[in-house]
């Protein structure tokens, strides 16, 4: 004890001594904002939860698909741009718009999807055709359906089941957030070639802002996607009859054959 009365009166009567433990502190003090600066200690199962607990979200998909893939012994060629808006109900289920733009051909197609959980139907209208189809869904079809279309409980939840890391904090339209990235191939099951997915998270409300991503699938069917996923409004008002399709009169549940030719062809 006395060793270390004496040792305090040294640093103590020293003024250089001073100087040095002040810029230990200093450095200390600096490091620990770093660390905090870099991660926010968001953990991504409770994301997880809070997305649960949410009774109704939208969010906004703009995605570019290229590839090919062999359909009925014929190679076909896909390169598209996707926008698309997703109204997600716990109650109801699901209303989807998409409009593709076939950057070969400049050809414009429309839809909507709606995806009903008391009915357990999946109706699909295609615009330009003036089609629509009606289908009878189980709970499986419903999570693929998710994963296909990137509902971000999905999204969180693959991430969870994969190998993935912090990437900082960042900002997002004035909103602070930290980010995550997987390229575990693993994510989804392992269904694809690459992945590299980044999963922005808002440190205020523990809600996801924005996702980006880049994957390719596995062959024979090899497509790449390219996009992002934003726009993500929580807990907002909904009605029953934003989820009731709308069939014009002039729609058929039956294809033409030239509508056959031009999506199987």
């Amino acid at each position: 004890m006395k060793k270390l009365i004496n040792l305090g009166r040294l640093i103590v009567k020293n003024p250089i001594s001073k100087i040095a433990v002040a810029a230990v502190i200093i450095i200390a003090c600096m490091t620990a904002l770093t660390m905090f600066e870099r991660t926010s200690g968001i953990a991504l199962a409770n994301v997880l939860n809070q997305i649960e607990k949410i009774g109704t979200y939208m969010y906004q998909m703009d995605i570019t698909v290229t590839g090919s893939q062999s359909f009925s012994n014929r190679t076909i060629n896909t390169n598209l741009e996707i926008d698309g808006n997703a109204l997600m109900s716990q109650e109801y289920g699901v209303k989807m718009t998409k409009q593709s733009l076939n950057l070969d051909s400049q050809e414009t197609t429309s839809q909507e999807i709606y995806l009903l959980l008391k009915e357990k139907t999946l109706i699909t209208l295609l615009h330009e055709e003036k089609y629509y189809s009606c289908m009878e869904i189980d709970d499986t079809y419903l999570e693929m359906f998710k994963d296909q279309n990137h509902d971000p409980g999905k999204i969180v939840e693959q991430f969870l089941t994969s190998g993935y890391k912090s990437i900082g904090i960042s900002t997002i339209d004035g909103i602070k957030v930290e980010g995550f990235e997987t390229k575990d191939p693993k994510y989804a099951g392992g269904m694809f070639d690459k992945v590299d997915i980044k999963l922005w998270i808002d440190v205020k409300t523990q809600l996801p802002v924005l996702m980006n991503m880049d994957y390719t699938t596995k062959g024979p069917k090899i497509i790449s996607y390219s996009g992002v996923i934003d726009n993500f409004q929580w807990n907002i008002p909904i009605d029953a009859s934003d989820f009731e399709p709308i069939i014009p009169t002039d729609y058929s549940s039956e294809l033409s054959s030239s509508v056959l030719e031009h999506y199987f062809d």
